[in-house]
């Protein structure tokens, strides 16, 4: 019992080696319903509600200093969401990140605030930066007269959907 013990703290200390200490961070921080992805040359990019309008993307090489590089799209550009949130305003959020095979992939709600009109959609890219963004389409929505509302897109992946909130 007690070399199995030893072992298993062993390797957890092997484990915990591996992860980086907490440190201060800097520059873009006032982030909400942020989601990270880390792609093939090591680079962090965190995409977000903005504060103002639209998805903001934020990068970073060390996950320290964070530098704001823009929307995906141009305020007023997502105008594929106003037929399912009924509004003109492409109010677009909580984005959800993945990276794979050197492609970012975002799934993210459009909603008009205090009602179940809403949608999730998919949007693709290969470099990630402001403008390369391709809108892929719906991925489900809701109305009024559905007793749920698709606000949160956590469970969706490229392999289906898996949970929906």
């Amino acid at each position: 019992m007690k070399f199995l013990f030893i072992s298993l703290a062993t390797a957890l200390l092997a484990l915990a080696q591996d992860w980086p200490l907490p440190a201060n961070v800097t520059g873009s921080t006032a982030v909400h319903d942020p989601s990270i992805c880390l792609d093939k040359d090591g680079k962090y990019w965190l995409f977000t509600t903005s504060i103002s309008v639209g998805l903001e993307i934020i990068t970073s090489v060390d996950r320290k200093v964070w530098t704001s590089i823009g929307t995906m799209w141009a305020p007023g550009e997502d105008v594929w969401t106003d037929n399912y949130t009924l509004t003109t305003n492409g109010n677009i959020w909580a984005p959800d990140c993945h990276y794979i095979n050197n492609e970012f992939w975002v799934y993210y709600a459009a909603s008009s605030f205090g009602s179940q009109n809403s949608a999730i959609f998919l949007a693709r890219s290969k470099t990630g930066l402001p403008g390369s963004w391709t809108n892929e389409g719906l991925v489900t929505s809701s109305s009024a007269m559905d007793n749920y509302n698709t606000i949160e897109e956590i469970g969706i992946s490229p392999l289906g959907l898996s949970g929906l909130e």
